[in-house]
């Protein structure tokens, strides 16, 4: 973005790039005890600054946070390290004939953990849903340094659920380290048409009926 604007780039005190999530609770702690500011840093596809560093500040990198960590076919649940490229992270579960079924149009340079911190959206969201109806359970260091894990379950009864407070928190709550996600049977081959509307609304009421006839097509433009 700096570049972008004519601006010169600005380089931060340190790029840490821990391999486990105690050793990025460690460099947490580090961090705060000395008032360095931090900002976590995934695939940094962001287009809104999120991932900017400052001259005086830390940045905390997930890139050695990655893979596959747990694969449950019989659940329908796969957790990876938060670094984890999206793109690659899908064409794993195509071997195993599932999908995550989310696929925003940076899931080329995305990354597991930026999907949950920028509560990301897919294309095929009509269908699948946004990340946080994908999202099963989360992982991430606070600001304290203390790990935060939430429940492994899909939902709960009673209280609210933290795991909103991390989704679209952009790396300000905590830096994500591991998420896990809920997984469909991959589909078979679909079909794409294009259909001609002379007007805006005539389209829009095509979709309207499809939908409130059941119909979940994975994406539908207008």
């Amino acid at each position: 973005i700096p570049l972008s604007a004519g601006e010169p780039p600005i380089t931060p005190i340190a790029v840490c790039a821990p391999a486990t999530t105690a050793e990025m609770a460690e460099t947490v702690r580090i961090c705060r005890a000395h008032g360095a500011p931090m900002v976590p840093r995934g695939g940094g596809s962001g287009v809104v600054g999120g991932v900017l560093a400052g001259a005086d500040t830390v940045v905390l990198s997930t890139e050695r946070l990655a893979g596959l960590r747990h694969l449950s076919s019989g659940d329908l649940l796969a957790t990876f390290g938060a670094g984890t490229n999206g793109l690659e992270a899908e064409e794993l579960m195509q071997a195993e004939g599932l999908t995550i079924g989310h696929w925003p149009q940076s899931i080329e340079l995305s990354t597991v953990g930026g999907w949950v911190a920028t509560r990301a959206s897919g294309q095929y969201s009509t269908a699948y849903g946004n990340i946080e109806d994908i999202v099963h359970s989360l992982e991430a260091v606070l600001a304290d340094g203390s790990v935060y894990r939430s429940r492994d379950t899909p939902r709960a009864a009673a209280g609210p659920d933290l795991r909103n407070l991390l989704l679209g928190s952009e790396g300000t709550l905590g830096v994500v380290t591991e998420v896990t996600l809920s997984l469909r049977e991959q589909p078979e081959p679909g079909v794409r048409q294009a259909f001609h509307f002379a007007e805006f609304a005539t389209g829009l009421d095509a979709i309207r009926a499809t939908m409130r006839a059941g119909w979940r097509p994975p994406v539908v433009r207008l």
